[in-house]
């Protein structure tokens, strides 16, 4: 071996364990909530991350966003390159971080760069239960809601019921609104009940049955008949005449 490739291998070797150093003193100081000592090595000059370490089982990003540590995040974005950050963000929940964040809109825009279109998907029922739970009608469009996801019957108990149908029943009407509004919001969807043809009137159902007591119920139900209309015009009209057993239908609005 020439003196040259011992001098690179020797290089070599001590970047790697300055690395691995910069990494034990970052992570070992997040865990001691030494903050102040966290940022110093994030603003030291070459420090690269890696992003496969946990912290208490955690990802990093999930740590992070946990404890609501913004200044370290936003360290993070400045000193890492994109691709460190986005293999350090495909381990963490980026949309429950999204939901439990004060300024969600602001999140998203703070991690643009770094987060794929994937990545605010909404695909699994336990995530589009996580969204709606927070009652906040502005979290609805921040996400990509996949169709079997958002048209899916949740809760047996209910009969049949949609994630706009829950919102219905529990009375949250902003919140049944933008998830009526979704373009991909499919209120003729049966979920998984082919032989219920009122499975498929869920929303509307369910609407139409506060709307006795409740005047947001009997707007949301003509909401739900005016999205009818545009996929189906003829169930639409069947529907009003009370075709399917649910009664007849005058719209107000």
């Amino acid at each position: 071996m020439s003196n040259q490739d011992q001098f690179n291998e020797q290089e070599c070797l001590l970047e790697f364990e300055e690395r691995r150093y910069n990494n034990d003193v970052f992570f070992n100081a997040l865990e001691l909530r030494e903050y102040d000592v966290a940022k110093s090595i994030l603003k030291k000059d070459g420090f690269q991350l890696d992003w496969n370490r946990k912290i208490g089982g955690q990802s990093l990003f999930c740590h992070l966003f946990e404890k609501k540590l913004d200044d370290i995040v936003d360290l993070l974005l400045e000193t890492q390159n994109e691709e460190i950050l986005k293999e350090a963000l495909k381990k963490s929940s980026i949309r429950k971080h999204i939901c439990h964040s004060d300024n969600p809109k602001d999140v998203i825009e703070k991690l643009q760069n770094c987060i794929e279109p994937s990545d605010l998907v909404i695909s699994y029922s336990f995530e589009a239960n996580e969204v709606i739970s927070k009652n906040n009608p502005d979290l609805i469009p921040l996400f990509q809601w996949e169709d079997n996801t958002l048209n899916t019957h949740i809760d047996d108990w209910y009969g049949m019921c949609n994630y706009a149908g829950t919102a219905i029943r529990e009375k949250k009407w902003e919140l049944a609104k933008a998830l009526i509004n979704l373009d991909n919001f499919n209120p003729l969807s049966k979920g998984s009940n082919k032989d219920d043809r009122k499975a498929a009137f869920s929303a509307y159902r369910f609407s139409k049955e506060m709307a006795k007591h409740y005047p947001e119920a009997r707007e949301i139900q003509d909401l739900v008949l005016k999205k009818i209309e545009k996929i189906d015009p003829k169930k639409a009209k069947q529907l009003k005449s009370g075709f399917f057993g649910i009664g007849g239908h005058k719209p107000k609005i």
